[in-house]
C-alpha cells in the first residue's frame, strides 16, 4: 500500500538538494529570463544579429578615388612673406626709437608689394606700413621740437 502523505513525484530537471531530497520538497526554481527588447521596425524578431569578427584596417595607399579621376595635390598655404613680419616688428620698435621706425616703413612697404603680387596674406605687411607711417611722421615731428627746443633756448 501507498502511503497518502508521501510528497508527489520530482520533475526531471528540477534543481533539488540533499534536504529537500530526503524530505521530498521541491526547491524554488529560478525566475525566467528576461525578455529580449523589442527589436526595431523592419528587424526580424526571431533573428539575433552577430556583428562581423574584427578586421585591422588596410593601409591604404592614398585618398579614396573616384574611377577615372586623378588625385591633384593642393597647393601648401603659404604664410606672409618675411619682408612685411621684419618690417612690422621694426615698426613696433619703432614706436620707442624714432628713426628704427622708417626702417621698419620701408620693410613693410616692399613686403605688402611682395604680398599683394603672389597672392599671399598682407595683414602684417599692410599694418606695419600704417603704423610705420604714423611713426615716421611722429618721429619727424619730435626731432623737429627738440630741434626748435635747442635752438630757441640760445
Amino acid at each position: 500500500m501507498e502511503d497518502s502523505a508521501s510528497p508527489p513525484p520530482i520533475p526531471a530537471g528540477t534543481p533539488v538538494d540533499a534536504a529537500s531530497e530526503a524530505t521530498g520538497h521541491v526547491l524554488p526554481s529560478a525566475p525566467p529570463p528576461p525578455a529580449l527588447p523589442p527589436a526595431y521596425a523592419g528587424e526580424p524578431t526571431a533573428a539575433v544579429q552577430v556583428p562581423p569578427p574584427y578586421m585591422p584596417p588596410q593601409p591604404m595607399s592614398g585618398p579614396p578615388q573616384m574611377p577615372g579621376t586623378a588625385y591633384a595635390p593642393q597647393p601648401a598655404q603659404l604664410g606672409p612673406p618675411g619682408v612685411g613680419i621684419a618690417g612690422f616688428v621694426m615698426v613696433l620698435v619703432g614706436l620707442f626709437v624714432p628713426l628704427v621706425g622708417l626702417v621698419g616703413f620701408i620693410l613693410s612697404w616692399v613686403g605688402y608689394a611682395q604680398a599683394k603680387r603672389e597672392g599671399r596674406p598682407q595683414g602684417l605687411a599692410l599694418a606695419g606700413t600704417i603704423i610705420g607711417a604714423v611713426a615716421t611722421i611722429l618721429g619727424v615731428l619730435f626731432i623737429i621740437l627738440i630741434l626748435a627746443i635747442s635752438v630757441g633756448g640760445n
